[in-house]
């Protein structure tokens, strides 16, 4: 074999290795291209070009009761027992909400004023703050929030929203035990009094702290 067909033919082999070289990264760079592209189209992409659309966002996608404390396990477990128990009453003084003091309303509607056991047409001052009850709990004790239409009210606005329609309930915040404490469920509601220019007692909305009624789960382990 002469040398300058030798020459020629790992000229030939080189070309070849090179094409094919290339043809594979274009393979890949194509295979790439189409997971992205795939990627992207499952995702359905939801392009923010604004806070206002970033907050419509947030408010369709996000679940708000998935935001709540619930200490309820979603599975089976051998030898346990749900009971509800009812507290009544207070054990966490009532707390006035900042600038919600004294503040002087005046009703000119009959059917609201009713509802708040009050009288139109007459001036009170409204106050509105925050009472709460701490339930102590034992080691095998799990606690998580249930059903109370006998608590007070739900407010996430004080001064803004419409206590006379808001929902009634209580948030519940559990504290494992530690090595000073044992555990334990804090709850907390909201409640509305009126006052007069007389010395009349105060009008609880909805309901005196005295006769709040706190549901609580307990799971017991």
């Amino acid at each position: 074999m002469n040398k300058g067909f030798l020459s020629l033919m790992l000229f030939a082999l080189l070309v070849l290795s090179c094409s094919n070289d290339a043809l594979n990264n274009i393979g890949i760079e194509s295979t790439r291209s189409l997971n992205m592209n795939s990627v992207d189209s499952m995702r359905n992409v939801t392009i923010i070009s604004s806070m206002e659309d970033f907050y419509a966002f947030l408010a369709e996608k996000v679940n708000l009761n998935s935001l709540q404390r619930d200490y309820t396990p979603k599975y089976s477990i051998p030898n346990a027992s749900i009971t509800t128990v009812t507290k009544v009453g207070y054990t966490e003084k009532f707390m006035i909400f900042e600038d919600c003091e004294n503040l002087e309303i005046y009703f000119s509607d009959f059917q609201t004023a009713d509802k708040l056991g009050l009288i139109a047409h007459k001036t009170y001052f409204i106050t509105i703050g925050q009472v709460g009850y701490t339930f102590q709990l034992q080691n095998n004790q799990h606690p998580s929030s249930a059903e109370s239409l006998e608590c007070g009210l739900l407010l996430d606005n004080p001064r803004t929203d419409d206590f006379v329609n808001a929902p009634r309930g209580y948030n519940g915040f559990y504290t494992p035990e530690t090595s000073t404490s044992p555990s334990k469920f804090s709850m907390y509601t909201d409640l509305v009094y009126f006052l007069d220019y007389t010395d009349d007692p105060k009008i609880w909305y909805p309901c005196n702290p005295e006769n709040l009624k706190w549901n609580v789960n307990i799971l017991e382990l």
